[in-house]
């Protein structure tokens, strides 16, 4: 299809594509170390520079943030809103007692700071750490930050699989090959 034919969305999902397969084919590794930054573990310096050399522009900032937090946009094709953290909450908490929707509620907000604390991590390496370490703790009997770490895992480690699946091994597979493959693998 024509790039004039696509609509302003297509055409950003397209760049988006083109900017996965860029950065990311056949980078599992720096999949790994974005992962590893973002739960707050050391980074040398030598792995520093790797991140300061990749993620030294917005394109490759914003794969990153389209794919593990990506913002609410409201101008997205019918049934392809994404990036609303509220969206599913009202079956969470409606008819529960306060002591869920009080979990729900404050999980989420906590899972938003540290996908928001994470994120930040890319412009500033020495920037405030996430701290995904668990101690249960009596304080907080409702394990709110148990749920919001678990939250926030999850979301990292789906959104690198969604980028990785994406970028694939070879930087010349076109689009429809791609979702080929994705759609073989999926099969499996």
């Amino acid at each position: 299809m024509e790039d004039k034919k696509l609509t302003k969305y297509q055409l950003k999902v397209k760049k988006n594509i083109e900017n996965v397969k860029k950065y990311f084919t056949d980078q599992e590794e720096l999949l790994i170390l974005v992962r590893r930054l973002f739960y707050g573990e050391d980074i040398s310096a030598e792995e520093k520079q790797i991140i300061k050399t990749v993620f030294n522009n917005k394109d490759s900032i914003n794969i990153i943030k389209d794919y593990i937090a990506p913002e609410f946009e409201a101008s997205s094709p019918i049934g392809q809103l994404k990036g609303d953290i509220w969206a599913g909450a009202e079956s969470q908490v409606f008819g529960q007692n306060k002591d869920t929707i009080y979990q729900v509620i404050n999980s989420k907000i906590q899972a938003k700071e540290m996908f928001r604390t994470a994120l930040n991590l890319l412009e500033n390496l020495d920037g405030k750490k996430v701290n995904i370490n668990f101690t249960p703790a009596i304080l907080d009997e409702l394990q709110i930050n148990l749920i919001a770490r678990n939250l926030f895992i999850k979301g990292v480690e789906q959104g690198l699989m969604n980028i990785w699946g994406i970028a694939g091994t070879d930087p010349k597979e076109t689009e429809e090959q791609m979702y080929e493959r994705l759609k073989k693998n999926s099969n499996k």
